[in-house]
């Protein structure tokens, strides 16, 4: 697996003295060169005015589903160990190790940043894909409930993309196909949005069971931007 780039910490948690927390602070993992299964490159952690950071050496392991770290240049004062896990082509997991006045474990999940055609650096989002009925028993149509969506879309995701009326069917229990028409939807957010969404499909479609996909992916439009802002799409 190729491993170079810039990596940016999605979540990070600390355990130290015994207590666990959630870690705030990002962290980027930048892997400069890699040839074969060695690598090497820099760990930058902490907030922008105590950035601290340090170079490292790597190397794969030989199920291609795990890497560790050791430190270069200056000495450490502690004893560190960093063991990293291979969860996809563009996340991995990693956890730093500290003996010494004060025992500690960090880790962290990172994910690649990509490079949009124009060469923006792009940051992780999520993908959802939904449907909501065209119709609705007891009403005349579905005009007021898709605006509000469209709304809470605007409002939580920072826009949408609407791909029109679809078509579709599904099998049920007795075997015989349900055909139904859909209008279908698109839309990125800097998290997981699907259960708001599917809370919405339930309170305004009057759908029991929501169809929706989400997964994770580069978005081009985010790079760097703060979690907090939403992005127009």
């Amino acid at each position: 697996m190729d491993m170079t780039g810039v990596w940016t910490s999605t979540e990070a948690y600390g355990h130290v003295a015994g207590d666990g927390f959630p870690v705030a602070n990002p962290a980027t993992l930048t892997i400069d060169v890699q040839q074969g299964r060695a690598f090497s490159g820099s760990l930058s952690t902490g907030p922008t005015e105590s950035l601290q950071t340090i170079a490292f050496s790597g190397v794969i392991d030989f199920g291609d589903n795990g890497f560790y770290l050791i430190r270069t240049g200056e000495k450490n004062t502690n004893a560190s160990f960093y063991s990293g896990r291979i969860l996809s082509h563009d996340e991995i997991a990693l956890t730093a190790l500290t003996a010494g006045k004060n025992d500690m474990a960090m880790t962290y999940r990172f994910v690649r940043q990509g490079t949009s055609p124009d060469g923006e650096t792009g940051g992780m989002g999520y993908i959802h894909f939904f449907v909501v009925p065209s119709a609705i028993p007891g009403e005349n149509n579905v005009a007021k409930q898709i605006t509000d969506l469209k709304k809470m879309l605007i409002k939580v995701a920072g826009g949408y993309t609407e791909l029109g009326l679809t078509h579709g069917g599904s099998v049920k229990t007795d075997g015989n196909i349900e055909l139904e028409n859909n209008f279908s939807f698109v839309v990125t957010a800097k998290t997981d949005i699907s259960q708001e969404l599917s809370a919405f499909i339930k309170k305004h479609f009057k759908s029991k069971a929501p169809f929706i996909v989400t997964w994770p992916a580069n978005v081009s439009i985010y790079g760097l931007m703060e979690a907090s802002t939403p992005a127009k799409q």
